[in-house]
């Protein structure tokens, strides 16, 4: 199963080595560190409040004198253990990370390259 890369736009790779940006690699460098910064947070947010969950539900339930009833418990658990999985999940997908921003480094060198080509036949996309 294929799925649409995140990272940067072609055309936005096209229109930064168009415009003789300086330090080009150092740009999508920020950009990528910007959005694994994002989603770490993201993730850990997540995790945090399915630890939060769970851990509040099996103290509640342990230390209540008139113990709530077990479906409400049971579903708080299941509610905590699939936000973490979610969580997890998150992280996995910024594993893909690396690979994406190496290949729009290696397509922003090409481009670099073949600009004054580029330059020629790349017109603005339309809004």
């Amino acid at each position: 199963m294929s799925r649409k890369p995140r990272g940067l736009p072609f055309s936005d790779l096209v229109a930064l080595v168009l415009a003789g940006t300086p330090a080009i690699e150092e740009r999508i460098e920020q950009a990528y560190a910007w959005r694994r910064a994002r989603g770490v947070a993201v993730a850990r947010w997540v995790l945090g409040i399915a630890v939060f969950l769970g851990a509040g539900t099996v103290v509640s339930y342990l230390a209540a004198d008139p113990r709530p009833s077990s479906w409400l418990a049971l579903v708080a658990l299941v509610l905590a253990l699939v936000t973490g999985v979610y969580g997890l999940r998150l992280l996995v997908e910024l594993r893909s990370l690396e690979s994406e921003y190496l290949a729009a480094q290696a397509l922003a060198a090409r481009l670099c390259k073949v600009s004054k080509a580029l330059s020629y036949g790349f017109r603005k996309p339309r809004v």
